[in-house]
C-alpha cells in the first residue's frame, strides 16, 4: 500500500473504531475486479472473517450494531470534504 492509500485506510478504520492493519485473505469478492480497473477498494462489513463462509457462519447482533454505527459515522464524514493524504 502506498502512503496515500494507507492514509485512507487509517481514516476509515478510525471511523469504524477498529485496527487498520491490512490482512490478506483467501476469498473472492469484487475488489479484485475493481483493482484491475484501477479503482482502489476496501472490503469491510460486520462480523469476523474467521466466522464467515463456513457451514455455521454467523454475525453477532452487537457486530451489526457496530456496523450500523460505522456507516452512520461514514455518512456524516462524507458530508464534509474528503481528507487528502499526500
Amino acid at each position: 500500500l502506498d502512503e496515500q492509500r494507507q492514509g485512507y485506510i487509517n481514516w476509515l478504520a478510525a471511523l469504524a473504531q477498529c485496527d487498520s492493519n491490512p490482512v490478506a485473505l483467501g476469498f473472492g469478492c469484487e475488489a479484485g475486479l475493481l483493482a484491475s480497473l484501477g479503482i482502489p477498494a476496501l472490503i469491510c462489513g460486520p462480523g469476523s472473517i474467521h466466522q464467515a463462509h463456513l457451514p455455521d457462519e454467523y454475525i453477532e447482533f452487537d457486530q451489526l450494531e457496530r456496523c450500523e454505527a460505522f456507516f452512520s459515522r461514514l455518512i456524516d464524514a462524507l458530508d464534509d470534504e474528503l481528507p487528502t493524504f499526500e
